[in-house]
């Protein structure tokens, strides 16, 4: 009896992998060869690029919060560490999205900046918006208070100051 269970429990770990490494590679070619996007995909990347955040904070509590998306990035040839810590890809964490700049990924353009000058970075927001009109698409931002927050306008030519961020209501 105790086989049998172990031989079930084998297939239904095994089905388990296969339809989550299904999900990971097909999902995103599907939304890539359709050419529309998820309307949340700027929320569900926003709160991928708050864990983040939380995670490098508490990994580098003497830099406190990242102060551009590259440093949550791959570290290319070196290893990972405060300055690149792979935490995100490479195409979501580039080097263009610090200042007003932009990193594009699933639909949708992403900035990451702060108030701060230097370690310990104690805040950041990050702007979402998306690459071109869409009635079904809105604009995202969030803080490091992790609310992520919701405008319907259209898109942004640059990224929402912290003020402005702030302000937005919570996306339900």
């Amino acid at each position: 009896m105790s086989s049998k269970r172990n031989g079930l429990a084998w297939k239904i770990l095994c089905g388990m992998f296969l339809v989550f490494v299904a999900a990971v590679i097909i999902l995103p070619n599907v939304l890539r060869s359709k050419g529309t996007f998820c309307p949340i995909t700027g929320a569900s990347m926003l709160r991928i690029i708050n864990t983040s955040q939380v995670t490098y904070a508490t990994k580098y509590e003497k830099n406190g919060y990242a102060p551009t998306l590259a440093v949550l990035g791959p570290a290319g040839t070196g290893e990972c560490g405060p300055e690149h810590a792979c935490l995100l890809d490479a195409k979501l964490a580039c080097p263009e999205g610090a200042g007003q700049g932009w990193c594009v990924e699933y639909g949708y353009r992403f900035n990451l900046q702060t108030l701060s000058t230097e370690p310990p970075y104690k805040d950041y927001w990050v702007t979402a918006t998306p690459v071109r009109p869409d009635s079904k698409l809105g604009n995202f931002c969030s803080t490091a208070d992790v609310v992520v927050r919701f405008d319907k306008s259209a898109p942004l030519s640059r990224p929402y100051t912290f003020e402005e961020c702030s302000a937005l209501p919570a996306e339900h």
